[in-house]
C-alpha cells in the first residue's frame, strides 16, 4: 500500500475524525513513508495541511482500485 492509499484507507475507516486528526494522520505517514522536509518555518505545512493540496485524497478516492475493478471485470467478460 502506498502512504496516499494508507492515508485515505484511514480517512475513509474514521469519518468522524477531525480536521485536526486528519493533519495528525498525515503526518504520521510523512515520518513513515518520506524523507524529512524542510517546511520553511511554514505553520501551514508543520500542522500536517499539505494533504489538502492533493484534492484526489477526497475528489477521486481509492483511483487504483477503481481501475483494478474495471481491469477484473473487463478480464471476466473476455475470459466467459
Amino acid at each position: 500500500m502506498s502512504f496516499g492509499d494508507e492515508f485515505q484507507q484511514m480517512v475513509y475507516e474514521n469519518v468522524d475524525w477531525t480536521d485536526e486528526d486528519r493533519n495528525n494522520a498525515y503526518l504520521a505517514m510523512q515520518q513513515k513513508y518520506t524523507i524529512p522536509a524542510d517546511k520553511d518555518h511554514n505553520a501551514y505545512l508543520i500542522e500536517g495541511n499539505d494533504w489538502k493540496s492533493n484534492s484526489h485524497f477526497v475528489t477521486i478516492p481509492f483511483i487504483i482500485s477503481i481501475t483494478d475493478l474495471l481491469f477484473q471485470l473487463l478480464f471476466n467478460c473476455i475470459k466467459s
